[in-house]
């Protein structure tokens, strides 16, 4: 089982690679617009990556949060971080 630490870096990265994919999905869709085709699906898609990234983004910060506050509280050497 994954400890706090491992996630935290597995959603960093799935953060940075988010971005990338948000940026390459709006300039599709801006591309599309500017040609006068369809962007609908493309903004669909964009919408959802949007989505998923903020989700990530929101995953981050609880963890980080309740890192913290095992570290204000004594607790940051919880089995979990310790990888058991």
């Amino acid at each position: 089982m994954p400890n706090i630490d491992q996630i935290l870096m597995e959603l960093e990265a799935d953060i940075v690679g988010g971005a990338t994919q948000v940026a390459r999905q709006r300039e599709l869709v801006a591309d599309l617009s500017l040609r006068g085709q369809s962007a609908a699906f493309a903004a669909e898609i964009l919408a959802e990556l949007e989505t998923i990234q903020a989700r990530h983004i929101f995953l981050r910060d609880k963890l980080r949060a309740e890192l913290t506050r095992r570290a204000w509280t004594g607790q940051d050497n919880l089995p979990e971080r310790q990888g058991v």
